[in-house]
């Protein structure tokens, strides 16, 4: 199982059968700022949005530098085949397939931090992101298949499964029909998708999961990025 270290519990999309604290860096005293005008192609700016430490606006990956650009982190959310890209308090990139919905836009002036890398370019602020897009749509939750129905995403971890049984699935790659089918074939009443290629599989929701925001399970399958996992 692997751990994503910017993602403190793992989403995970369960379906039924029915019956960081930031770095070193200090920029340079707030000012007006412009977006670049030569962003990569294809990208362009979705504006700037609250962000935190504890609720990501984009929490799927994301690193920091003392030379950051926008151009940068867009090229490095690019590269992994992520939708959007943003960039925050001068150093740090963030990247993600949809935006939080607990994030929400503001005015461009709140981000005005200065990009370690291109002084004149705006890198968020403080709890302040600066967010761009390429328009590519994300993946979406299957809404249930063969008298499954989906339940929404729910909390996961290695030390404490919500549901009981692991399935491998056959070319290590999952998606809602694949598991359920193998956990219906083996008795099971409950299934679920995580991190793109695990299926697990249950006769009961153990008390270790809880409820999660959709955003939380945004990972597409292995091998198509169309359906969420």
């Amino acid at each position: 199982m692997h751990v994503h270290s910017f993602l403190p519990l793992l989403g995970f999309s369960l379906v039924h059968l029915g019956t960081a604290s930031h770095g070193a860096y200090h920029p340079h005293q707030k000012r007006d700022l412009q977006v670049s005008n030569s962003l990569p192609e294809a990208w362009s700016s979705s504006g700037c949005y609250t962000d935190s430490v504890s609720d990501r606006a984009l929490s799927r990956d994301g690193y920091a530098a003392d030379d950051m650009t926008e151009g940068k982190c867009i090229g490095y959310c690019d590269q992994k085949g992520y939708s959007f890209a943003g960039v925050e308090y001068g150093t740090e990139c963030y990247c993600g397939y949809q935006v939080a919905s607990t994030s929400s836009q503001t005015a461009d002036s709140d981000c005005s931090f200065p990009c370690g890398g291109a002084n004149g370019e705006a890198c968020g602020g403080s709890d302040r992101i600066n967010i761009f897009t390429n328009g590519v749509a994300g993946p979406v939750e299957n809404p249930g298949i063969d008298g499954w129905t989906s339940l929404g995403c729910y909390t996961d971890s290695q030390s404490a499964r919500i549901l009981s049984t692991y399935e491998p699935v056959s070319d290590g790659i999952v998606f809602v029909r694949g598991c359920t089918e193998i956990c219906q074939q083996n008795g099971f009443s409950y299934a679920g998708v995580e991190y793109g290629q695990e299926c697990y599989c249950g006769n009961e929701i153990l008390a270790t999961g809880m409820p999660a925001a959709p955003e939380s399970c945004d990972m597409p399958r292995t091998g198509d990025r169309t359906e969420k996992s």
